[in-house]
């Protein structure tokens, strides 16, 4: 079940680096590092990685960061 979850809330961040400004490539760039690491299954430091990039799209970005802290502790229950 939470597996499905991690899933859909990458899926979510999918969508939003879609709509990323194409001149904004320091955000593509942190956000498809994550994502490459989540769909890959290298769980070993994500938490870490999560949360600096949560903090990194606090301001600009809050509905990425929600997304990010979402993904986060889903990943945590998962023993990540």
């Amino acid at each position: 079940m939470k597996r499905e979850k991690v899933k859909q809330v990458s899926k979510r961040l999918k969508e939003q680096l879609k709509e990323l400004d194409a001149k904004d490539t320091a955000s593509q760039e942190k956000l498809s590092s994550v994502l490459n690491r989540v769909d890959a299954q290298e769980h070993h430091g994500l938490v870490d990685q999560i949360e600096e990039a949560a903090i990194f799209f606090e301001v600009k970005h809050p509905s990425i960061a929600a997304v990010l802290n979402e993904l986060k502790l889903i990943l945590i229950s998962l023993g990540a």
